[in-house]
């Protein structure tokens, strides 16, 4: 999908039961760690036998697709024939892409085969009709429903048969369907399109429909050993602009935080990276050149302005710099331990070692500095034949240990648990990990079991009238409920008498009037028409005749560590990326706790807003069932 940058990529005979694996080996799991990744799977339910099964079809989306991807279906036989990716745009029109699989009949077909399972079903339910002609009339059935309602469609399938035959012909002009991939080469001859061992097909059996609204760009049939599997991959581009309109608003999922200060590894590397980058960048000199501007008379504003965000682009780099150096995010199938990570540079080590005894590019420095890791001597110096024993003794070791990487895992935090050379601070840090990881597990297998999906917008709202409560549903009405309430929450303030005359005048708009002074000192006469409580209100603004000690205005290096400290570091703070962790990871260093607090200083006291500062957002959380939190978001120093 990266070779070619694919948004959204299906196939078909995934000869999976889905149901039958583990949820580490779900398709959804294969792609945990790609951002917005989206996916689906579709297997012949009706018989859940073993692992095993032939057929099925499935989509993978990611990247730009995925903005507008809002559903899911399949086969409603339970078949697997095909699966749809539904794409609605802001405007509500919808594009369906499938991606079909339609059952070979041949003198091989057997009880396990796809054409033999659909024989089955439908003699179950006393449908008697041959399982090719009935994927054509169900799809066509299905397509012809969604062309009715105005959306458009987007076919790939596998048609086991010359797409120029006249039961697909006849199947294509019912659903108003155009065949998009030879008619647009009407002068070259049909390529075969899957090849299977040593036999190549004779005529095209795969190819892509699509209704007159689908504005195909380009299209093109990759060669098969350039494609995933014994069929030709089929790409195409297409313009959703102009096919379905601007993607809907979306719900951006925000990425894993490598910047963890409960993994003091992380922590360190962190601050030490940071602080390289500050001496790199000489960002303590000209924090020092701007404390002289701030102090200078004779500084332009603007000039003095312009420095400042300079400055504080330069540092909000420097910091998203040090966060990536942290560390790596291993978020694959296979849990990380000493045993298993070995085994697998063993397989690195072996196979880059053949293909540079085969005449390819690769690095003896490469080769020596992963030979030195695992205390092997001079593996250039070993025959072919025993550098390729070696290679497959070392994957047939890995391939024993995976089944075994959770024990594997768990065994590894044990035995780093009961190390006594480790410092206490790193006994708690594996502690709470060895926690975080069994709660992660457990909470996953339960989100999978109840198909709980997080990071989904507000569906329903419950509001109280004069009728008692109500639920309200739909798009369109939860957000008209919303901004009511929400309009009502911040226009309370438009009803203070401070807002009007005569206390408008008096106080100012900004507390900065005439009268500001003599209500804090006690001696301010109210106007005749003040009501009661408004009155009692500015009695109460009376300044303490014992005064507390004044708050001091300059923040120091020790102010700042005090307080980021003890600060929650998964709280979400900022668009810049700039979250508590950063602050909290350098209050452990002097000179970058030093930096922060003079640079806040600075701008405290000369009174800009940054550009950064200006970005706020304001979210509704549904922390319980039908009760829900308003938070605003905005930046931090």
């Amino acid at each position: 999908m990266a070779l070619y940058d694919l948004d959204l990529f299906g196939g078909s005979e995934s000869n999976l039961n889905w149901s039958k694996l583990p949820d580490n080996l779900r398709l959804a799991e294969w792609f945990r760690d790609v951002p917005s990744c989206r996916t689906f799977t579709a297997h012949n339910s009706n018989e859940n036998i073993t692992r095993h099964q032939l057929g099925g079809t499935f989509w993978i989306g990611i990247g730009d697709a995925t903005q507008y991807i809002t559903g899911s279906t399949k086969d409603p036989s339970g078949l697997g024939r095909w699966s749809t990716c539904t794409l609605l745009s802001r405007s509500g029109k919808r594009l369906h892409v499938i991606f079909g699989y339609r059952p070979c009949q041949n003198l091989r077909s057997r009880l396990r085969s796809v054409y033999a399972q659909h024989r089955r079903y439908f003699d179950s339910i006393n449908r008697y009709i041959c399982p090719r002609e009935a994927f054509l009339r169900d799809l066509a059935q299905a397509v012809s429903e969604w062309a009715q309602m105005g959306d458009e469609i987007l076919l790939f399938a596998d048609l086991n048969g010359d797409i120029r035959q006249q039961d697909i012909s006849s199947f294509a002009t019912s659903c108003g369907l155009v065949e998009s991939l030879l008619s647009r080469f009407p002068s070259l001859p049909a390529p075969a399109t899957f090849k299977r061992g040593d036999r190549i097909g004779r005529s095209p059996i795969d190819s892509v429909w699509a209704t007159p609204g689908v504005n195909i760009h380009q299209a093109m049939m990759c060669a098969i050993q350039h494609s995933p599997g014994d069929h030709r991959a089929i790409i195409i581009d297409i313009n959703l602009l102009d096919t379905i309109g601007e993607p809907r608003f979306r719900i951006t999922r925000p990425p894993a935080r490598r910047l963890c200060c409960s993994i003091p590894s992380s922590s360190d590397r962190y601050c030490t990276s940071l602080a390289s980058f500050c001496i790199f960048h000489k960002l303590e000199p000209k924090l020092t050149k701007l404390f002289s501007m701030a102090q200078n008379p004779t500084t332009d504003k603007a000039q003095f302005l312009s420095a400042m965000e300079n400055f504080d682009r330069v540092k909000a780099e420097g910091m998203r710099f040090a966060e990536k150096c942290c560390r790596r995010l291993r978020m694959g199938m296979i849990q990380f331990s000493p045993a298993l990570n070995m085994w697998r540079q063993h397989i690195e080590l072996w196979r880059l070692v053949i293909r540079r005894k085969q005449g390819h590019q690769v690095r003896a420095a490469t080769i020596r500095r992963l030979a030195s890791k695992l205390k092997i001597q001079d593996p250039l110096a070993l025959p072919l034949a025993v550098t390729r024993r070696l290679f497959t003794q070392a994957k047939e070791k890995y391939e024993q240990l995976k089944p075994q990487h959770e024990m594997l895992r768990q065994s590894f935090l044990t035995a780093r648990l009961l190390d006594p050379t480790l410092s206490d601070d790193q006994h708690k840090a594996i502690s709470q990990l060895v926690k975080v990881e069994r709660n992660r597990d457990a909470y996953r297998r339960i989100r999978a079991l109840k198909g709980i999906r997080f990071g989904t917008s507000i569906r329903q709202v419950e509001i109280t009238g004069p009728d008692g409560t109500q639920v309200v549903s739909g798009q369109h009405a939860v957000e008209q409920t919303l901004c009511q309430s929400l309009q009502q929450r911040f226009t309370k303030a438009h009803g203070s008498p401070f807002l009007h005359q005569p206390l408008l005048q008096d106080v100012g708009f900004l507390g900065c009037g005439t009268a500001a002074q003599e209500i804090l000192a006690g001696t301010y006469q109210c106007p005749p028409d003040t009501d009661e409580y408004t009155k009692l209100f500015i009695e109460a603004l009376r300044w303490p005749t014992l005064r507390p000690d004044i708050i001091s205005s300059i923040l120091n290096a020790e102010n700042f560590c005090n307080h980021w400290r003890h600060a929650r570091e998964s709280t979400s703070s900022s668009f810049s990326g700039l979250h508590f962790g950063h602050y909290k990871a350098a209050a452990s260093t002097p000179t970058i706790a030093h930096l922060h607090a003079r640079f806040t200083q600075l701008v405290f006291m000369s009174g800009i807003s940054l550009s950064r500062y200006q970005s706020g957002l304001q979210v509704i959380l549904e922390k319980k069932r039908e009760q829900y939190m308003w938070i605003s978001f905005g930046p931090y120093f």
